[in-house]
């Protein structure tokens, strides 16, 4: 049934002065009138409409008002309408109860005292706007249902992805509670490198897992996120797991607040790197047993990039060039060394070296910054990749003077 902002009421009387007078008592009233004489008249122009309230003749020819009453209240698509009978007086208490039994709410004695008809339709009228404001309001708190019920599933559906992606991070994430410390979520990637289960783990402290000494190393950084409420960056933080021994991870742990400021919760994120500080070590090891054979070369030995720039010098060459300070050499081209009349050829050189990979026992005059004079031996060789692609040069210096002189 349609609603209308104007309430619809329905008067069904087969006398029309009847219909008149009661329309002239309740023209005041911001009413819609739908009049009828007869109830087949009254069910066609009231169809698909909502009828706020009825006034209904009680004996009408053909229809009377209780038969009409009677199928407007079985009417399965329309609410339940006041009716208030029309009738001068009734027969007996049988018809009272007939009356009543259709719907009937109240009843208006002819002949029409205008004051009681206008009081009484009033309170039915007032009624009936209550009911729409209800209805109002239940729509709204619906739709706010409705809606709440659509963001709490995107919400759902929010959580979802974001649970999805913490537990497909490659790094270890945790939290923890900022009042014990207890662990309260823990990521996929934390379970396989910790090697026990989120189940295992939930609810626990450092305590239940870690040795004691490392256990309260974990809690003074995580008490110092709490009460400073700031970032702490571990870079080199040890740990005992339960399948792959010691660990080493990059830990960076964060305070998480509450609207009032206060630290609820701990966030921490960790990297392992074991493998990497491995390496590093390693590579650390390579690059001093590197200088060791750089310096123990009886020869003068450079490293220069594919432009032909120092990259690093053995001892030796400090000595052959005599130079005392390192950092001449170091970023300045390899054929600035040379007088400037020997420039072009030393670059010839190092092209050369670069199509062919090796141009060996070149000899030059050189002239020390002392002013004295040398001759020196030079041969360069390519640096390649694992791929063969050129890296750089590395030329090997060597002072024949003595070894001339004997020839």
């Amino acid at each position: 049934m349609v609603a209308s902002e104007t309430p619809n009421v329905l008067i069904v009387d087969d006398d029309e002065i009847n219909l008149n007078l009661l329309v002239a008592i309740l023209k005041g009233l911001d009413v819609h009138f739908i009049l009828a004489n007869s109830g087949y008249e009254a069910l066609e122009r009231i169809e698909g409409k909502e009828i706020a309230l009825a006034l209904l003749d009680i004996r009408m020819e053909g229809m009377d008002g209780i038969t009409l009453a009677n199928i407007i209240q079985n009417d399965q698509k329309r609410d339940k309408v006041p009716i208030l009978f029309i009738s001068a007086h009734f027969h007996d208490e049988v018809e009272l109860v007939e009356v009543y039994k259709s719907g009937a709410v109240d009843f208006i004695q002819k002949p029409f005292l205008p004051k009681i008809v206008l009081s009484k339709v009033k309170v039915f009228l007032e009624l009936y706007r209550q009911k729409l404001e209800i209805r109002k309001q239940k729509q709204h708190l619906e739709r706010v249902v409705n809606e709440l019920e659509q963001s709490n599933s995107t919400l759902q559906e929010s959580e979802a992805l974001l649970n999805n992606i913490i537990d497909n991070l490659p790094l270890m994430l945790f939290i923890k509670e900022a009042k014990n410390l207890s662990l309260v979520r823990i990521n996929k990637a934390g379970e396989e490198l910790l090697g026990w289960t989120r189940e295992e783990l939930t609810g626990k402290t450092d305590f239940d897992f870690f040795p004691a000494r490392q256990a309260r190393s974990f809690v003074a950084d995580d008490k110092k996120v709490i009460t400073n409420k700031m970032l702490v960056d571990v870079p080199d933080e040890p740990i005992h797991t339960k399948h792959k021994g010691k660990r080493i991870l990059h830990t960076i742990k964060i305070p998480i607040l509450n609207n009032e400021g206060e630290a609820v919760f701990l966030l921490g994120i960790s990297e392992d790197i074991t493998e990497k500080r491995e390496y590093e070590n390693t590579l650390k090891e390579s690059e001093k047993m590197y200088r060791a054979m750089l310096n123990a070369s009886p020869s003068g030995i450079v490293i220069m990039n594919s432009k032909g720039q120092i990259t690093e010098i053995s001892d030796i060459i400090l000595e052959i060039f005599g130079i005392e300070n390192k950092a001449e050499f170091i970023g300045a081209y390899f054929h600035h060394l040379f007088p400037a009349k020997e420039e072009k050829k030393i670059r010839s050189i190092l092209s050369k070296t670069r199509k062919e990979g090796l141009v060996q026992n070149i000899e030059y005059v050189l002239t020390r910054k002392n002013k004295t004079r040398y001759i020196c031996e030079i041969s360069t060789t390519l640096i390649q990749d694992a791929q063969g692609h050129a890296k750089g040069f590395m030329g090997i210096v060597r002072d024949i003077s003595q070894r001339k002189k004997i020839e």
